[in-house]
């Protein structure tokens, strides 16, 4: 059983305020964005920073997709991982084979998901919110020294009255800066020095309408 922290916050809706609309069945994986554009660029910039300050060369990618910026890690020097659905994963791999060491597949709403963190930077960058249940995801990330998490900020992306469900149908559901804030102080408040801020969505558009929460393991 969860701990009555976090069971109050998967019983409250995952800190979404009430009559807010959940997405139920979200739509599977169809592939990556084919317009050019490169999303969530700076977390990944951030990761390599972090793992430089605090001395970590192992860099994990949770929902890394096909690994095209985790590889861009792989190649400044960092020892890479990611992981993924076994579609995704399988996609991955034949188009670029050379990489098939750098996956593994996971599926991150499997309760019984056990991930060795030890001594890595974990990015988790846009995966919570196509999850119907990321406290699976969370408690595991909660295992790595340093955690960037990000997610798009639902009143930034589509303003203050936005109820659900999000019109990405691949989301299950989007958070306020606010209520992010709290869920990830529930799982990593206890362990992790946390910071939030903003961060650009991708390389093309320079508006912050993507959420990113830092955590960083108390010595």
């Amino acid at each position: 059983p969860l701990p009555p922290v976090l069971a109050d916050l998967v019983g409250s809706g995952y800190c979404i305020r009430p009559g807010y609309t959940h997405r139920p069945d979200p739509a599977p994986w169809a592939g990556e964005p084919t317009d050019g554009r490169t999303w969530q660029p700076d977390v990944y910039v951030e990761a390599g920073r972090l793992a430089r300050e605090h001395h970590l060369n192992a860099i994990y990618d949770l929902g890394c997709g096909l690994g095209d910026k985790l590889a861009k890690l792989g190649e400044a020097g960092f020892s890479c991982m990611g992981f993924d659905l076994p579609e995704v994963v399988a996609e991955a791999v034949r188009r670029r084979p050379e990489r098939r060491g750098m996956f593994w597949e996971k599926d991150f709403e499997d309760p019984d998901l056990d991930l060795v963190l030890f001594q890595t930077v974990a990015i988790a960058a846009d995966v919570i919110e196509h999850l119907r249940a990321p406290e699976h995801l969370l408690r595991q990330l909660a295992r790595a020294d340093v955690v960037l998490i990000s997610t798009p900020d639902r009143i930034r992306t589509h303003g203050h009255d936005h109820s659900g469900p999000p019109p990405n149908p691949h989301h299950v559901r989007e958070w306020s800066s606010t209520v992010f804030g709290r869920l990830i102080d529930g799982y990593l408040g206890k362990t992790h020095e946390c910071s939030f801020s903003w961060t650009r969505s991708n390389d093309r558009e320079g508006d912050l309408h993507t959420l990113l929460a830092k955590g960083v393991r108390r010595k």
